[in-house]
């Protein structure tokens, strides 16, 4: 009799132990996204731009991995261009130099939600990476001066500046339109003979000349004014985007409310949990503009799924495409960035992609040398979704410069109406497989453990139920058996006792 109630215990206990093993298997299977989210959230509510954190640290050394590539065109055929035939250039590059970007005098604020830093940005020359010497290498391009003066004389309208006019055609006559420098001198300055004679001149009372270099990047300068970034301390959302940059909290030169908004990261970092249907927002302050990138695809970085961002068509469209350009003075063709604004001495300078990669036909006109390549010249953006961190990027942009036939100077009577390519950058910066290992044993360390917890669990519980499987199986046997025994005879005797206790039980009474 208390073989019996043990049995038919056992059986009960095993069934209840069946029933809860699955519950608890199915139940961690629907819900393994929820714990994993909610893991998530524990750990990217570390991770702001705070002193110590693994956030801090690798924002603070990402531009020390970024490369800044240099692309010079070189005119192959200066006196038929200047006598009104079509241009033909040449590429010459790459000239690279490594970027080491300081930060200096880093603080937060109380709630250390805003950080303050003043930049201090190097470029080094990578002569074994490079095309050639930066030094040696000549190319000839355009002279910005001349430009500059052509465009002074055109406004200059009065009589009472008929003196300035002859004063500058005497000194601009000996000048010449297209000239050959170094690489060097070209990207970061020479002293111009025609801006040294302006400024020593009776000129510069009227006209304000600051400086005889012309120079069309810097190196080694300290960033004198302040940039106040969030850290994302109570709204992980706003991580890494601008407050104010060198003192300014919007880009006061443009034409629109929207457009002279200051916002978007340094595209070194951007928030945690990013989306594929979300765009990610960065300024670039090469060009003193905010702008978007969208999502185009998954790649993969050393074992890491990131998302591909670039730059869609709309953001250097035409304002009749996209109306909101019209704060850009985008009024152009399309696949165009109107930079005259911030240029130097307003001068006509337009951006747009290497080899106007995406831009309207007729930017193309009276060009030859132009082989714009999407793989080559696109700019991208890898981003890690969980992290925000940036594994690879590519910001690639090309600065050009309008010519036009003038009636004032001699050597420009004849050109052919040009948008003259100077030269494109391009700033890239890939993680390395260290790099992406490193992320992998701290960012994902408890996302590892939470997958094998969540999978062991499983398991365990999967485990049980073929245990249990396994054990009830004899036994439907041996039920099976018994009642299909030509001599089994039911158990009338006590129909209490018969109840609680089973046909396949009542074989072990004896």
């Amino acid at each position: 009799m208390g073989k019996l109630k043990c049995l038919f215990i056992c059986q009960s206990v095993l069934i209840l132990i069946l029933i809860i093993s699955l519950i608890c298997m199915v139940g961690i299977f629907i819900e393994r996204d929820i714990i994993k989210n909610k893991v998530k959230e524990l750990i990217m509510q570390k991770e702001t731009l705070t002193n110590g954190t693994m956030v801090y640290e690798a924002w603070s050394r990402s531009a020390n991995a970024t490369f800044l590539e240099f692309y010079l065109f070189t005119i192959q055929n200066r006196e038929e261009f200047i006598n009104g035939a079509e241009l033909e250039i040449k590429e010459i590059g790459p000239f690279i130099y490594r970027e080491v970007d300081l930060k200096l005098n880093v603080s937060w604020s109380k709630d250390l939600s805003m950080m303050t830093y003043y930049d201090n940005t190097t470029y080094i020359f990578e002569p074994d990476k490079s095309y050639g010497s930066d030094v040696t290498t000549n190319v000839t391009t355009v002279n910005l001066v001349m430009v500059g003066m052509e465009m002074m004389l055109n406004k200059l309208k009065s009589k009472l500046a008929e003196s300035i006019i002859t004063s500058l055609l005497n000194l601009i006559g000996k000048e010449e339109i297209l000239i050959t420098k170094s690489v060097r001198e070209i990207l970061w300055g020479y002293q111009d003979s025609l801006l040294n004679k302006l400024k020593n001149s009776f000129i510069s009372n009227f006209v304000n000349i600051p400086t005889d270099i012309v120079q069309l990047q810097s190196n080694g300068t300290d960033q004198l004014l302040p940039t106040i970034i969030s850290t994302g301390v109570g709204n992980l959302n706003n991580l890494n985007q601008y407050i104010m940059w060198e003192n300014q909290t919007s880009l006061d030169k443009w034409g629109s409310r929207k457009a002279r908004l200051l916002y978007g990261t340094d595209g070194h970092l951007f928030h945690p949990n990013i989306s594929r249907e979300e765009n990610i927002t960065a300024f670039i302050d090469q060009i003193y503009r905010s702008g978007y990138f969208s999502y185009e695809r998954d790649i993969d970085v050393h074992g890491l799924n990131c998302y591909q961002y670039g730059i869609p068509y709309e953001e250097m469209a035409n304002s009749t495409i996209n109306p909101q350009n019209k704060g850009f003075y985008s009024f152009g063709p399309s696949g165009l960035f109107n930079f005259t604004v911030y240029a130097p001495f307003n001068l006509p300078i337009f951006i747009s992609k290497p080899h106007f990669l995406d831009a309207d036909a007729i930017v193309f006109r009276n060009i030859i040398g132009l082989k714009p390549n999407r793989t080559k010249h696109d700019s991208y953006v890898n981003v890690e979704p969980l992290t925000g961190f940036v594994l690879g990027a590519a910001k690639q942009l090309q600065f050009n410069i309008q010519l036009n036939r003038s009636d004032t100077q001699k050597q420009m009577k004849n050109l052919r109406e040009v948008l003259f390519p100077i030269f494109w950058a391009s700033e890239t910066g890939d993680a390395s497989k260290t790099d992406v290992a490193e992320l992998k044993n701290t960012a994902f360390y408890a996302l590892h453990m939470t997958d094998i917890v969540i999978y062991c669990s499983m398991g365990l519980c999967g485990l049980i139920v073929l245990v249990i499987i396994l054990c009830t199986l004899p036994m439907l046997y041996l039920q099976w058996k018994y009642y299909h025994n030509p001599n089994y005879v039911p158990l009338r005797n006590d129909f209490k006792e018969d109840w609680i206790y089973p046909p396949l039980l009542n074989s072990f009474r004896t």
